[in-house]
């Protein structure tokens, strides 16, 4: 209920996010360092920090694709309930619109 006070945050969350992982991307100056261990050491944290970094981005986009309000026909029983992730979601006796 009340979703519609989330367009006043949303801009705000998605500015959060990619600075968090523009920060979590960046080159330290760490990695520049005369001393062997810690370059390697800073330079193995930033390809860490790259791959979460797009996982979690690739993460984004897969549910948003997937969460993508579905236009047309009606959906598939199995398209609806694939949707359905916690069981609390489904009334117990829906069809999803479908006459029984």
């Amino acid at each position: 209920m009340f979703f519609f006070y989330s367009i006043a945050f949303g801009p705000y969350m998605l500015l959060a996010l990619a600075a968090a992982i523009g920060l979590m991307v960046v080159k330290q100056p760490a990695a520049d360092s005369p001393d062997e261990l810690i370059a390697l050491d800073a330079s193995y944290g930033l390809r860490i920090r790259r791959v979460v970094g797009a996982v979690f981005v690739v993460a984004a986009v897969v549910f948003s694709i997937f969460f993508f309000p579905i236009r047309g026909p009606p959906a598939p029983y199995w398209v609806w309930h694939i949707h359905m992730w916690s069981p609390t979601w489904i009334r117990p006796g829906s069809t999803c619109g479908r006459q029984r």
